[in-house]
């Protein structure tokens, strides 16, 4: 797959500073950055990322959004709740492990409070978290185009390693 990059957009990306470009088929906007520079921002970010989260009840600690669930790191206790959930249920594919990963990584950074998500070819996109009744959320959704809008999925993730926990049932 390749895009067309402007002169500018080039040299935007020359310079480490990312680009926004819009998907043509889904509308969606996506940021492009060059290869060396994102890695070179994760190093930073991981370097600087304190050791654990904040309690799930910390309002502060959800993360900015709109953000890509794949994007954000797999905390060690995560990756253990998908193997064991994947073990359990004889989900093997890869594709049943992202889905897996993504569903609790809603639960340990979003856990307990309402998110606005859109699933993406590049996977699930919280574009909306807080509470759903909040200025803030409703702000949040109304930054979308209205046809993404149109198609967000609202959802309450129960909080992470509550006594109950649940991952939704896939549609296989």
């Amino acid at each position: 797959m390749s895009i067309h990059l402007s002169d500018e957009q080039r040299q935007a990306l020359a310079a480490g500073q990312a680009v926004e470009v819009i998907d043509a088929d889904s509308q969606l906007p996506v940021i492009v950055l060059a290869a060396e520079h994102y890695r070179q921002r994760i190093q930073e970010v991981t370097a600087e990322a304190p050791a654990s989260l904040p309690p799930a009840d910390t309002p502060s600690r959800l993360p900015p959004v709109p953000c890509c669930l794949r994007d954000l790191v797999t905390p060690p206790e995560v990756a253990a709740a998908v193997k064991a959930y994947c073990a359990r249920c004889g989900m093997w594919r890869k594709k049943d492990r992202i889905w897996a990963e993504e569903q609790l990584k809603l639960q340990r950074y979003f856990g307990g409070t309402y998110v606005g998500y859109l699933q993406t070819a590049a996977g699930c996109v919280v574009v909306a978290a807080g509470q759903l009744d909040s200025e803030e959320f409703g702000r949040q959704l109304d930054a979308l185009p209205r046809e993404q809008r149109q198609q967000v999925v609202l959802f309450p993730p129960p909080v992470w390693n509550d006594e109950v926990s649940q991952v939704p049932a896939p549609y296989l």
